[in-house]
C-alpha cells in the first residue's frame, strides 16, 4: 500500500512537472518506484520464508541441527520459535534412539545366540557375531544368500532353516 502511494506521488510529480506530454514517463516512473519499494519492504519476509524453506528441506533430509534466528516480526518470530522447538525435540529424540540402537547392537553382537535378518530374496541383511562364526568362520556375511551359506551346515540345522519357523 505504502509503495503504491509513494509510486503514485512520484508519478504525479513527474506528470505535473513535465506536463501532459510526459504521461507515459510518469506511469513508468510510478511503476518502477512501486516495484523497488515493494521489493524493499518485502525483503525481510522473503528472506525469512526462504530460511524456513531451507530449514524444512533440512528436516526432509533428516538434518535437525539447523536453528533459525528471530526477525523482529511477531508472526515470523512465532514460526521461528515453533521451528526451533521442533528442531530441538527431533534432535534429542534422534540422539535417544541412536543411544538405544548402540545398546541393542552391543547386546545382539555379544549374544551367543545366532541371529540373522534376511529379506524376501533370502539375502542376509544383518548377522551377529555368533551367526558369522557359524556360517563363515567369523567373516562378514551380510549381502550373501542364506541358501549358499547353508550348504556346509549339518542336516539338522539345514532342516531347521528350511522349516521357516521362529526359534
Amino acid at each position: 500500500m505504502l509503495s503504491c502511494l509513494l509510486g503514485g506521488l512520484c508519478g504525479a510529480l513527474v506528470w505535473f512537472s513535465l506536463g501532459d506530454t510526459a504521461l507515459w514517463l510518469a506511469l513508468i516512473v510510478m511503476l518502477v518506484v512501486c516495484y523497488f519499494c515493494t521489493t524493499w519492504l518485502t525483503k525481510r519476509l522473503s528472506d525469512s520464508l526462504q530460511a524456513l524453506e531451507i530449514g524444512l528441506l533440512n528436516f526432509k533430509d533428516n538434518d535437525f541441527s539447523v536453528s533459525l534466528h528471530s526477525y523482529g516480526e511477531p508472526q515470523l518470530d512465532a514460526l521461528v520459535s515453533l521451528y526451533n522447538q521442533a528442531s530441538t525435540k527431533l534432535r534429542s529424540e534422534r540422539q535417544f534412539i541412536y543411544q538405544r540402537e548402540l545398546m541393542l547392537d552391543k547386546v545382539i553382537q555379544n549374544s551367543p545366540n545366532v541371529m540373522l535378518l534376511i529379506d524376501d530374496s533370502q539375502r542376509i541383511i544383518y548377522a551377529n557375531g555368533a551367526a558369522r562364526h557359524l556360517f563363515h568362520q567369523g567373516v562378514k556375511i551380510e549381502g550373501m544368500l542364506l541358501p549358499e551359506l547353508a550348504v556346509m551346515l549339518p542336516d539338522t540345522l539345514k532342516a531347521a532353516l528350511k522349516s521357516e519357523q521362529e526359534g
